[in-house]
């Protein structure tokens, strides 16, 4: 617990450098208001929230959003936890796993999009591993203990029947530091996503599961905030989700834009690897995009603290259902 506030108190004290902490002012007429977002992984599932700025829909929906990186999700919802980031786009396993771990209801995270509620991970391997029993004796990469990657792995075992008493599970610290392990033969397989995905299959790696044809229900992305600030900035927050569904359209409908954008974000600019990140996420992205209770509970599944709880308790989704209810979302699409 000391780390995981040490790890809060840092990145909302680079934040704050960076004129970016954690909203509480009123908007004036004609003025944007300020608020801060994290993003947790270099990985293509990121997009939406790098379209909806670049693309200025936050601005349109009268916000002045100061976004920043930081390397994981228990480090993106430590700072999200101690006030330090208003918004966060991040994974279900980290909220369900902060929210089941506080007593605090000031503390207490939700998710209020549900971006991709299905696994899109896919479990690249050495070329000589041809089957899943063959990774009994063997060590599988993740990026860090909490993170969705591995709680898509402990699903994906568990629907193999085997556990972490087969497969030994490491963490590489990042998805850099994964692939760097995979490429030196420290671990058999890891889990990634696209581009990295497409990265490993042109240096000679396979495929040996993809989760996202296995139809594995799992919040592998949405936007957390804290309970206690969505109830006490119900307008802002319906607007900072405008503009985010603004963002996921655009990826949808905008090929060159949303390849673009993922190129600035992701610093790449190899063709396969932009048409495998866009070809993988424009179906994948919810057009309403609530987090489902199945997907939630896939989670809750796998987190021990949440045991007994329900996907209930980790989603707010009264802002994507008014919107929905508003006919915002059939605006913005046409249809």
């Amino acid at each position: 617990m000391k780390g995981i506030r040490s790890t809060a108190l840092l990145v909302a004290g680079m934040l704050a450098a960076c004129g970016g902490s954690a909203s509480s002012t009123v908007q004036s007429p004609g003025t944007l208001q300020k608020v801060t977002l994290i993003w947790v992984a270099k990985a293509a599932n990121m997009a939406p929230a790098w379209l909806a700025l670049d693309g200025g829909y936050f601005k349109q929906q009268g916000l002045d959003v100061d976004m920043s990186y930081v390397n994981g999700s228990p480090s993106g919802m430590a700072a999200l936890v101690a006030g330090g980031v208003d918004y966060l786009q991040v994974a279900g396993t980290a909220v369900v796993s902060a929210g089941a771990n506080t007593t605090d209801s000031t503390k207490k995270p939700v998710t209020i999009v549900g971006t991709v509620n299905r696994g899109v991970f896919k479990l690249m391997v050495q070329k000589s591993i041809t089957s899943t029993d063959q990774l009994k004796g063997k060590t599988v990469c993740i990026t860090k203990a909490g993170t969705a990657d591995e709680a898509a792995l402990r699903t994906y075992l568990k629907r193999q029947s085997l556990s972490d008493r087969d497969v030994s599970i490491l963490s590489g610290g990042s998805i850099e530091g994964c692939v760097a392990t995979i490429e030196a033969g420290r671990a058999a397989g890891g889990i990634f996503s696209t581009p990295n995905t497409a990265v490993l299959e042109q240096k000679g790696f396979s495929v040996l599961a993809d989760f996202a044809k296995l139809n594995i229900e799992f919040q592998q992305l949405g936007v957390a905030v804290l309970k206690a600030y969505a109830d006490s900035h119900r307008d802002q927050v319906e607007r900072f989700v405008k503009g985010y569904i603004q963002g996921i359209h655009r990826f949808k409908v905008d090929k060159e834009f949303a390849q673009k954008t993922m190129g600035k974000y992701l610093d790449i600019t190899d063709k396969f690897q932009l048409d495998d990140a866009y070809n993988t996420y424009k179906d994948v992205f919810e057009k309403v995009p609530v987090a489902s209770d199945a997907a939630v509970q896939a989670v809750i599944d796998a987190t021990a603290a949440a045991k007994g709880t329900t996907p209930a308790s980790y989603i707010d989704p009264r802002f994507v259902t008014k919107l929905e209810k508003d006919g915002f979302i059939k605006q913005v699409y046409g249809s």
